[in-house]
């Protein structure tokens, strides 16, 4: 069996019809008692104190409960009174009131259909409990009453935990306090956590690959701007080819191998060599056929 949960805030109510309803009204009490405490469950002649008033007592706990568990037998609609009339077309009718309260309230109301009974139409219904065929039931049977049982729980589990958790905001209760880091202080300005070695942060990797890459790229521009200086020719006028000096200082001969036209209009190749001290020493040249 299930252990208490204490700390569970709001109160389920069960409504039921005694005439069918009685004996799966109490197993369901017991279960719910034992896992959210008895004060969290409210089933009328197990919850009302001697000398209550009977109509307060249950206006009140639905008024308060978080949840309403609508236990629905095969007869629910169709009970009738000591008169022959339905009870629930009878606006005291306390099943009436208790479903109705909760709809008008719009609390969780879970339908629980117990051992084959079927959820009822709209139109079987008093219009102030129409909204309850909306509500998605429950199917309930003895016959795996523990498998039921743990489905409802974990729907009421989650119901109860929210409602908690709405309280203590409305309450000004404050969040518990998140858990500081090894290294923290708890007053003043805290104090920056020294970086562990070995780990550097994701902008400085970053910067560093990005300079790595244009180191690189630079390296690679150096280099081939030198290759192709090595391998390209020595530059050459466009209209022939420059005289070449040999020697060196003040004196010397120019060397030039341009062609000449001699006065019988014969061109004349080879090399001419004129002496920068005496440029007017004569020319030698080689007839070309």
């Amino acid at each position: 069996m299930a252990g208490s949960l204490p700390t569970a805030s709001g109160r389920i109510f069960i409504s039921y019809r005694r005439e069918e309803t009685a004996y799966p009204a109490g197993w369901l009490y017991d279960r719910l008692a034992d896992r959210y405490g008895g004060g969290q469950v409210f089933k009328d002649v197990d919850s009302i104190q001697l000398g209550d008033d009977f109509v307060e007592a249950i206006t009140r706990a639905v008024g308060s409960c978080d949840v309403v568990l609508v236990l629905i037998g095969d007869k629910w609609i169709t009970i009738a009174d000591e008169h022959g009339k339905r009870r629930l077309d009878d606006a005291d009718d306390f099943v009436r009131l208790e479903i109705q309260a909760a709809l008008t309230r719009n609390v969780r109301v879970i339908p629980i259909l117990v051992d084959g009974a079927r959820m009822p139409r709209a139109d079987e219904l008093p219009e102030s409990l129409a909204k309850l065929v909306r509500r998605q039931a429950l199917e309930f049977s003895p016959a795996r009453f523990e498998f039921d049982t743990s489905r409802l729980f974990k729907v009421l589990d989650g119901t109860l935990a929210e409602m908690r958790k709405t309280q203590e905001d409305d309450d000004g209760v404050p969040a518990p306090a998140v858990a500081a880091e090894p290294g923290a202080t708890t007053g003043g300005d805290p104090k920056p956590l020294p970086r562990q070695r070995g780990h550097f942060a994701p902008r400085t990797l970053m910067l560093g690959g990005a300079a790595a890459v244009a180191v690189v790229i630079l390296l690679a521009v150096l280099l081939l701007a030198n290759l192709q200086n090595r391998s390209s020719p020595s530059a050459n006028t466009a209209g022939g080819q420059a005289p070449v000096q040999a020697g060196g200082g003040g004196g010397g001969i120019d060397v030039d191998g341009s062609t000449v036209t001699s006065e019988d209009g014969l061109q004349l190749s080879g090399l001419q060599a004129t002496s920068r001290r005496d440029p007017e020493s004569p020319r030698s040249g080689i007839r070309s056929r």
